[in-house]
């Protein structure tokens, strides 16, 4: 049960700092995700 208190608030801090870094890199956030999290992206 503890670990939820380390996944969630680790999970939004990565999710904060992605959405920054794509920002910068003129990327939206809906496609960055889609990259990552898409069927050839982890390849």
């Amino acid at each position: 049960m503890n670990v939820i208190y380390i996944v969630g608030p680790t999970l939004l801090i990565a999710v904060v700092l992605a959405a920054v870094w794509l920002d910068r890199r003129n990327v939206p956030v809906a496609l960055g995700a889609g990259i990552l999290f898409g069927r050839d992206g982890t390849r």
